[in-house]
């Protein structure tokens, strides 16, 4: 009975258990907010080294304001962006293997870079 109840505690604690989503080995990124869009779109641009691991718009241009940026991407997993971090802010990421939760998203449109990236918000630089 106790091996039993032993078993039923422990599946009940697995079941209740959040999995991170699994990160790419590598680098804690700095970035700046340029672009917070209508429809949840975020662009971001790249502060410091550049990485291949990361798709990367070496230039480009906001259709709408006519801004140039350099070294930016689209955030892939948007539903999972901070709602917090206002554009021209400065955090850290890491890029994920995760596509993110699904969220509601409208399409109106907002010009992004075709670039996209998966990212976790929040690292510490080495």
């Amino acid at each position: 009975m106790t091996r039993t109840w032993t078993i039923l505690l422990l599946g009940c604690c697995l079941a209740n258990c959040t999995p991170k989503p699994p990160s790419i080995a590598g680098a804690c990124y700095q970035g700046r907010l340029v672009k917070k869009g209508t429809c949840g779109q975020r662009v971001v641009e790249l502060l410091g080294k550049d990485d291949t691991r990361l798709e990367l718009a070496k230039q480009w241009r906001d259709s709408l304001s006519g801004r140039e940026y350099q070294n930016v991407f689209t955030v892939a997993n948007s539903c999972d962006f901070p709602a917090n971090i206002q554009q021209g802010e400065t955090f850290s990421f890491r890029l994920t293997a995760s596509t993110g939760a699904s969220c509601v998203q409208c399409y109106a449109y907002t010009p992004v870079p075709t670039e996209k990236n998966n990212i976790l918000i929040g690292c510490t630089k080495q």
